[in-house]
């Protein structure tokens, strides 16, 4: 069973100290960093978690780099080891959560669940599986203009963050190893939603996402 670091990005002390102390024996826990400003939280896992596995979980609504900036900024740094992110936020709106999904989140929580709701989706993150709402996964694989972007809603919620990841110009191995799976089912996913997308390549999947924005 995996276990893993988890870094938790909130300027509210109380939600981070009850995170803190609701996940401190957790089985799949290793440590536990917190944060109160995501550009701290960036610069700690570029220099300290690269070689590690771990899950950030991230607050939206915070002062100067926001969680969703947050969520655009960790590829880019972080190439091979991106950590899977869950966001645990008070903002609740659907269109929220879609902006989450599409920017690259594993999992979209808000903070008026129960410790067993919370403990529900991160088992889920854990275990390599993605936690939204019906709604927002229908909304951001459907929400496109055109008959091209239209293919997306074939998509698995899997696929689609694969997708994404492809697109973002990370590897089987790399997108692999972010999400703890094996290159083959990476792999497997990548050929399956090629074939629902009726495209060739990983250029016509940038094309297709980057017309979406």
């Amino acid at each position: 069973m995996l276990s893993f670091n988890i870094i938790i990005v909130d300027d509210h002390p109380v939600v981070a100290i009850a995170l803190e102390s609701l996940l401190r024996d957790h089985p799949r826990v290793n440590s536990i960093s917190v944060f109160s400003h995501a550009e701290t939280a960036v610069k700690h896992i570029v220099k300290h978690e690269q070689s590690r596995r771990c899950i950030v979980i991230l607050d939206i609504d915070m002062p100067g780099v926001n969680g969703l900036d947050m969520l655009r900024l960790l590829p880019k740094g972080l190439h091979r080891t991106s950590p899977v992110t869950m966001i645990y936020t008070g903002l609740k709106t659907l269109e929220t959560e879609v902006n989450a999904l599409r920017a690259g989140a594993s999992g979209f929580v808000t903070k008026e669940v129960g410790a067993e709701g919370f403990l529900g989706a991160f088992e889920s993150i854990c275990n390599g599986r993605s936690f939204f709402s019906d709604e927002a996964v229908h909304i951001a694989l459907s929400g496109c203009n055109n008959p091209d972007q239209q293919k997306i809603a074939r998509l698995t919620p899997r696929e689609y963050l694969i997708a994404k990841r492809l697109a973002n110009g990370e590897s089987p191995k790399d997108i692999a190893d972010s999400l703890f799976i094996s290159t083959k089912t990476v792999s497997a996913h990548k050929s399956n939603l090629l074939n629902k997308l009726e495209i060739d390549n990983i250029a016509q999947l940038i094309n297709i996402f980057q017309d979406m924005h």
